[in-house]
């Protein structure tokens, strides 16, 4: 979503099998909405990629973007 025409990624990790989850919500550093894609995207695959071999994410993988 955009907040003052910054856009932001907010997304949830499951943290344990009762189903307990931590949001987690990070800037995508640009007012761009091309580029915000862009790194919405990349952020989604890493997180995939990590669910698939399942290794937990580093949490600041959003942050870096």
């Amino acid at each position: 979503y955009s907040n003052n025409g910054v856009w932001w990624i907010h997304y949830s990790i499951r943290t344990d099998p009762r189903f307990k989850s931590q949001r987690v919500r990070a800037s995508l550093g640009t007012r761009s909405i091309e580029i915000a894609r862009e790194r919405r995207d990349a952020i989604l695959a890493h997180l995939g990629l990590h669910a698939r071999l399942a290794v937990p994410a580093p949490m600041s993988s959003a942050a870096a973007a």
